[in-house]
């Protein structure tokens, strides 16, 4: 017979009194129905205050954005893509589900559906909207878990864009009719300026006819 304190084994669901309140000796508990390490561990770390009432997450998604909306801060360009998505992917497929009632595998299909309709980009501007109502519920201890947690919307890598080569820089810039202009795209070919860098450049900082700017003098007169 192994001796366990009484507070243990009333919190692992023996019943038994403190020894502080009772008379006799302290009760004991078989060495077969010792916990092991990590079971002691478990319960002095399980989390406090984790219940959740369930009639929070019966409302609908629809119920709930209108609860969030008047709380959430953004700009009027992002609100207006906001009721784009909502009005037009999401609320149409989850408007009606309680909170509580929506899954992972919903989300997952609900993915599939949006990649059916909508370029990798269109998905991933909506799952994003999706994903927040979520994670603001969990906040809002309406639900668990956030189902769309984890979820992927893009799967494919997207491809490496082209670089023009020497010889077909040299092709589009013979293509040019105004003589200025081919200096111009051989000038941001070969240097990466942008066309805004390339406008901007003022006559004395473009030295086309005179000596290279590592011979130049340094004083700032023209060589």
């Amino acid at each position: 017979m192994l001796l366990v304190p009484a507070t243990w084994a009333a919190s692992s669901g023996f019943v038994c009194v403190c020894p502080a309140a009772q008379s006799g000796p302290t009760p004991r508990i078989p060495l077969g129905q010792r916990p092991s390490r990590g079971a002691s561990r478990s319960i002095s770390t399980r989390p406090q205050d984790t219940y959740l009432d369930p009639a929070r997450g019966r409302i609908t998604l629809a119920e709930w954005v209108e609860i969030w909306e008047p709380g959430h801060l953004a700009g009027d360009a992002k609100w207006a893509a906001y009721r784009s998505h909502l009005r037009n992917h999401i609320l149409p497929r989850f408007g009606d589900q309680p909170l509580s009632k929506m899954d992972r595998q919903a989300v997952k299909v609900f993915v599939k559906h949006l990649k059916r309709q909508l370029a990798d980009s269109g998905a991933a501007s909506v799952m994003p909207l999706f994903s927040l109502l979520m994670r603001e519920a969990v906040v809002d201890r309406r639900i668990p878990i956030n189902p769309c947690h984890g979820v992927k919307v893009v799967t494919r890598q997207p491809a490496e864009r082209p670089t023009a080569t020497p010889d077909q820089v040299n092709q589009i810039a013979t293509r040019i009719g105004r003589r200025e202009d081919p200096v111009l795209v051989l000038t941001a070919a070969c240097t990466g300026m942008r066309w805004g860098e390339l406008v901007g450049l003022a006559p004395r900082q473009r030295p086309l006819r005179r000596r290279p700017a590592a011979d130049r003098p340094r004083c700032g007169c023209a060589a």
